[in-house]
C-alpha cells in the first residue's frame, strides 16, 4: 500500500485507514501536501551517488550551468543521475 502523500511504500504509519511512509507524512495527511519525501538513509546515499554520476557527466562536457544545457545534454545528465541512484539502491539491497 503506498503512502498517500508521496506514493512510496507505506511503512506502518496508519490512522483511520490512511497510510503513510513516515510520521511527517502522517501529519500531512489531510493537508494539501504532495510529493514531499522524507528520504531514508539508503535513498540519501543513492541520491548522492547519482549526483556524483551527474557531476561527472557535466565535467566531461565542460559545463556546470544546467540552464545552458542543450535538450540532449539535459536528458543525458538526468539519465546519469537516475542511473546512479538506481545502481546504488540495487547495491544496498
Amino acid at each position: 500500500m503506498p503512502c498517500e502523500i508521496c506514493k512510496r511504500q507505506a511503512r506502518g504509519f496508519q490512522y483511520k485507514g490512511r497510510k503513510a511512509c513516515s510520521m511527517e507524512h502522517m501529519k500531512l495527511l489531510g493537508k494539501d501536501a504532495r510529493n514531499m519525501i522524507d528520504a531514508t538513509k539508503h535513498e540519501t546515499a543513492a541520491a548522492l551517488h547519482g549526483g556524483t554520476f551527474g557531476g561527472q557527466y557535466l565535467d566531461s562536457i565542460g559545463q556546470t550551468d544546467l540552464a545552458k544545457l542543450q535538450p540532449d545534454q539535459w536528458q543525458q545528465f538526468l539519465l546519469c543521475v537516475i542511473g546512479g541512484y538506481h545502481e546504488k539502491l540495487i547495491e544496498i539491497e
